[in-house]
């Protein structure tokens, strides 16, 4: 990869490596794995360095940590490790504004973790974590991506579109190398068993709708054991009560009538996507 005159990065190389990991090589797994580790410590260094010079003032929790640890510039890979994000950064919102459904200031919340200009995000009329996804889909080109919730607090991810499918693409060398990207038709893609449901907006239930587009090239090439939707609101509900379980205030946590109903609902798919997991692998 190297050029006669022993340079490996230019701006050009840099952008190109940062933008689309991917494209970069090629598309080729083989060559991503075959460069070597001085070459790419270089690209990698190059593409940090870009990323926090354009982001270190744009982005206010990146700006605040930068400036706690004195962090100017990026020299080598090393410097960007007191920047790396305590997975506490993603749900340091209180709590209550999710039990609240002050979804405005969870949306101020959010806008602090990223580029994009949240400020005109009109959330009324929407409902629940479910709703606020929506919202943000709807009036914004962010996929925010959430955790289980299996400790009481979600952690809420602003990705936008062009980030999960780049990092997708990139995956997807790894995951299914044997696939011709320029392929087309039919041989680009594969028949796909999703034993989970189809839908939702945690990280996990999202890595469905890549799979989808990236590598069975379609519904009717994807099997998902059960074709509905995880309830954001239902797992966030399912994470407040195991965490109240463990303190033992089980009683004191009240979610309301309607979250309660979703959760025995939530609750029978469950059961019945265990007795059929079985059957439905068996049968693909």
């Amino acid at each position: 990869m190297r050029r006669e005159d022993g340079t490996l990065t230019t701006d050009s190389d840099t952008r190109r490596f940062a933008d689309d990991p991917a494209g970069f090589f090629g598309h080729s797994y083989e060559a991503m794995h075959s460069v070597s580790r001085r070459d790419l410590t270089e690209l990698q260094t190059a593409a940090l360095r870009m990323r926090f010079t354009q982001l270190r003032d744009r982005i206010v929790v990146l700006k605040t940590m930068a400036d706690e640890q004195g962090v100017t510039a990026i020299e080598r890979i090393d410097d960007a490790a007191p920047l790396l994000f305590q997975h506490t950064v993603y749900k340091s919102y209180p709590v209550s504004l999710v039990t609240d459904g002050r979804f405005d200031r969870l949306t101020r919340w959010l806008d602090r973790l990223t580029v994009r200009d949240l400020s005109a995000v009109d959330v009324a009329g929407y409902e629940g974590v479910d709703g606020w996804l929506r919202a943000l889909q709807s009036q914004t080109d962010l996929r925010p991506v959430h955790s289980s919730g299996t400790t009481g607090t979600m952690s809420f991810l602003p990705r936008t579109v062009g980030e999960a499918d780049r990092m997708f693409v990139t995956a997807r060398l790894g995951l299914v190398p044997g696939l011709d990207p320029f392929a087309v038709g039919e041989d680009r893609y594969r028949h796909t068993v999703w034993p989970a449901f189809r839908h939702g907006g945690s990280a996990i239930m999202q890595f469905a709708d890549h799979l989808v587009r990236h590598v069975a090239g379609g519904e009717e090439r994807f099997h998902a054991l059960h074709p509905g939707r995880m309830s954001s609101d239902v797992l966030f509900l399912a994470g407040r009560l195991r965490a109240a379980q463990a303190r033992g205030d089980v009683d004191a946590l009240d979610p309301g009538p309607a979250l309660r109903a979703r959760k025995a609902e939530f609750d029978r798919a469950q059961q019945e996507m265990a007795a059929s997991r079985s059957a439905f692998l068996g049968d693909r």
